[in-house]
């Protein structure tokens, strides 16, 4: 048995999912058919939620992490600090 250890991801909407490598699905059969898309197949309605679902799986990679924290702060924002570790009371 073979077990995949790469970090696999997606984002959805109703009737599309993209994955983190760039495959787009048409979900409208779902849960039972996964309907994949080719890029250059696309309808007008497939290339456009290619567009925004490839926004949202931008800003929620592990990759694009420091791009995410960079983003925050030229918004306004307040930049987002690590949890700090409670300490066993004594």
């Amino acid at each position: 048995m073979q077990h995949n250890t790469a970090a696999e991801w997606y984002v959805r909407e109703q009737g599309w999912k993209l994955t983190h490598d760039g495959q787009l699905f048409d979900m409208t059969d779902a849960p039972f058919v996964e309907k994949p898309v080719a890029a250059e197949a696309a309808s007008e309605a497939g290339k456009a939620a290619r567009l925004r679902l490839q926004a949202v799986l931008h800003k929620l990679s592990p990759i694009a992490a420091p791009l995410v924290a960079s983003d925050r702060k030229s918004s306004g924002e307040k930049p987002l600090k690590p949890k700090k570790k409670k300490r066993p009371a004594k």
